[in-house]
């Protein structure tokens, strides 16, 4: 019934042309006949609950139809989403001064709400944190690394200037500049790569069915919609097993501001991150579906933040794949339906 109410709202909406210019960007890329490729989409609009932009970001024509029925899809994710987590809880996933304070044990960094506090209660709190050269200056309600500044402080008097600046941007979560682990720096110097962590709670068991790293190209953040690029880790181990895609699906073996390999690298302290989200998936238990962001810094995991609408294109990025061998739906239901326990961990 979601797929059909999905497509009439679509259509109605006049979505059906939005199809065509896809399906030329898709002739133009690989070949074939429009008509053929727009039946193709509709098709699996209908069958499997895509959009036109998920048929061509996770490139479906390449993809054989036995396999379409275990990828992840919009409304596949969406069903999982209405069935493990509690509406009423969105707000404190989407608001970052909300989720740093029910998250705190968590966070290992100094964090203040500038639009909440005196501009000499902003300076007393900066100035108490260990660190205070960079901040890290975000909105509270967005998302996608969106807006985020990094402002170097020249000196404590120049606090006053960054609080009245960042009140009057909006970007009043205000967090102490994070430095990550030598060995993820070496692939990327510039922004903090984290480790994306989907964890599924069940009868109080944790269990990781999936893990990608991000690496910021060349920005100070890595979420794909702001230009990064995301790839497959194994989430038993910890390593890397696919090269790097970013939103455009242009694929990297090598990142491109060192040359670092991408793929075969081990990410630190990741058995130490996987008990780390175990306890933040429990922290909150009526949010049952999550996406955790971690930064792994020289002394082990910390919290970023957490998502409670996980971003299912992250699952089935072109290049990581092999044409929908990975198989995340099918694996998302085992594992609901109590008949996996290959990624439990807790």
């Amino acid at each position: 019934m979601d797929i059909f109410k999905y497509i009439l709202k679509f259509l109605t909406a006049g979505g059906l042309w939005r199809y065509l210019p896809i399906a030329r960007e898709i002739r133009a890329k690989s070949g074939g006949c429009i008509p053929l490729i727009m039946a193709d989409m509709l098709w699996c609009s209908l069958r499997h609950g895509t959009g036109p932009t998920e048929y061509r970001i996770l490139e479906y024509w390449n993809v054989p139809a036995k396999r379409r029925s275990n990828m992840m899809t919009m409304l596949r994710n969406r069903r999982i989403i209405r069935r493990l987590n509690a509406r009423a809880l969105y707000p404190l996933f989407a608001h970052k001064p909300a989720f740093n304070r029910a998250f705190a044990q968590l966070l290992h960094r100094g964090w203040i709400d500038a639009s909440t506090v005196s501009i000499d209660e902003f300076i007393a709190a900066v100035t108490s944190w260990e660190k205070w050269d960079i901040l890290v200056c975000k909105p509270p309600d967005d998302m996608g690394g969106h807006g985020i500044e990094f402002i170097t402080v020249a000196d404590i008097n120049s606090l006053s200037g960054i609080y009245n600046h960042i009140r009057e941007q909006g970007n009043t979560t205000v967090e102490q500049y994070i430095v990550q682990h030598e060995a993820v720096s070496r692939i990327n110097p510039v922004a903090i790569n984290t480790v994306r962590m989907v964890t599924i709670t069940e009868n109080g068991r944790v269990h990781l069915p999936f893990c990608c790293m991000r690496f910021g190209l060349d920005k100070q953040v890595d979420n794909l919609s702001s230009g990064g690029l995301a790839v497959r880790a194994d989430p038993h181990t910890g390593v890397l097993t696919s090269p790097g895609c970013n939103r455009n699906n242009d694929i990297f073996t090598n990142h491109p501001a060192t040359n670092q390999p991408i793929k075969g690298f081990i990410i630190p302290f990741f058995a130490e991150a996987k008990a780390f989200v175990a306890r933040a998936a429990i922290i909150e238990p009526r949010i049952a579906y999550a996406a955790w962001d971690i930064a792994i810094t020289p002394g082990g995991p910390l919290l970023i933040e957490g998502n409670c609408f996980p971003g299912y294109c992250l699952y089935h990025l072109p290049g990581q794949t092999d044409n929908g061998k990975l198989e995340i739906y099918k694996r998302f239901k085992a594992i609901l339906t109590g008949k996996y326990d290959e990624y439990c961990i807790s």
